[in-house]
């Protein structure tokens, strides 16, 4: 018996093909998965920076734009703290406006809606809905509501930091 089958061929190499065969679809079904759940990983790993954006766009923007008479220069020592890059340099002239912060002045910011606009490691772009209601020793209280698009730096140490506040 000489080892070959009815076509012709070897056992040998009948059986060489069926192994490379079998290490091609291995391979290929490895890759696929590979890619799948790479693919799996990275729409998660979005969806958490996107929540995570969205959640200290949020409060941030309620500090920065709330703030209680008693405690004014004390607010805005923190609220400096909240900020970063061009923001940081305009802060006086651009956030401290919009919380009041005189004397017998009080803010209470509420985000109602909110949106992530783009969201990726080091920055973030986040679209809010903000009712703000302003009360003072002498006036009655008062109402607006703001469209802000809130733009977000990761800071060094992992926080999300405020780099710029411009309504919308």
């Amino acid at each position: 018996m000489t080892g070959r089958t009815p076509s012709g061929r070897t056992a040998l190499s009948t059986r060489a093909i069926l192994l490379r065969s079998m290490v091609v679809v291995v391979a290929t079904a490895i890759a696929v998965l590979a890619i799948a759940g790479w693919r799996w990983w990275d729409t998660v790993h979005r969806q958490d920076l996107a929540a995570g954006a969205l959640d200290a766009a949020t409060t941030l923007t309620v500090q920065l734009l709330s703030t209680d008479a008693a405690g004014s220069e004390a607010d805005l020592t923190a609220d400096r703290t909240l900020v970063t890059g061009d923001l940081a340099a305009r802060f006086d002239d651009v956030v401290a406006p919009l919380g009041g912060r005189e004397p017998g002045f009080t803010t209470r910011a509420q985000v109602v809606r909110s949106a992530v606009v783009s969201a990726a490691a080091e920055g973030a772009v986040v679209l809010l809905y903000v009712d703000q209601v302003s009360t003072s020793d002498v006036a009655p209280p008062r109402r607006t509501a703001h469209q802000v698009v809130v733009t977000l730096a990761a800071a060094e140490d992992g926080r999300w930091l405020v780099s710029g506040l411009e309504p919308a």
